[in-house]
């Protein structure tokens, strides 16, 4: 009892000695092409994550510059503790392609307008430690265990696989609204 108020206090990363990954959400795509600013997007998606009570972790930033035009890749994950034994991770990976700057004058006002190709990746992942303690360990106890899952009652194993899945989900929704939202605001400034 005493190791697991630890292992709680010590937040989510760093008690990953033994956990089982299962992809609950995979793959959830995202295209577009037109108006963005990079630097918006990755805000609503921070917003996005600590409205919802999640940890943000930025995994990757990276830019490549071309001739004319720009490269980017950001890679997020954030994470949310389910229970003493699950935790729910979203990851979330954006590239950016052929980001141009142009600039465009409308009531004597110049804005700069960037826009390209966006390629949007949503992943939602649980990690069980359920390997942590010494009675979880026990082949009897895990056959036990699967067996209640399976054909009584989830208790353990699939309980938290939809929060996960409908956060990822509704994360999707956000993203394709804030695009919309991008062509549309910058489609009157042209």
């Amino acid at each position: 009892m005493f190791t697991e108020a630890i292992l709680l206090c010590q937040g989510p990363r760093l008690r990953n000695k033994m956990s089982e990954k299962k992809f609950v959400l995979s793959d959830l795509r995202i295209s577009y092409n037109g108006p963005i600013e990079v630097a918006d997007f990755m805000a609503e998606v921070d917003k996005w994550f600590s409205e919802n009570g999640y940890e943000k972790e930025p995994k990757k930033y990276s830019e490549h510059f071309s001739k004319g035009s720009k490269k980017i890749e950001w890679v997020a994950e954030s994470h949310k503790i389910m229970s003493r034994l699950y935790e729910g991770t979203i990851r979330v990976k954006a590239l950016f392609n052929n980001l141009k700057e142009s600039t465009s004058t409308k009531d004597g006002r110049k804005t700069r307008i960037t826009s390209g190709e966006v390629l949007i990746y949503i992943d939602g992942i649980i990690e069980s430690h359920v390997q942590e303690s010494y009675y979880h360990s026990k082949p009897v106890y895990q056959f036990l265990v699967g067996i209640i899952d399976k054909y009584i009652y989830a208790f353990w194993g699939d309980k938290y696989d939809g929060v996960v899945a409908g956060d990822g989900h509704k994360l999707f929704k956000k993203i394709r609204a804030y695009l919309s939202l991008q062509k549309y605001k910058y489609q009157y400034r042209s």
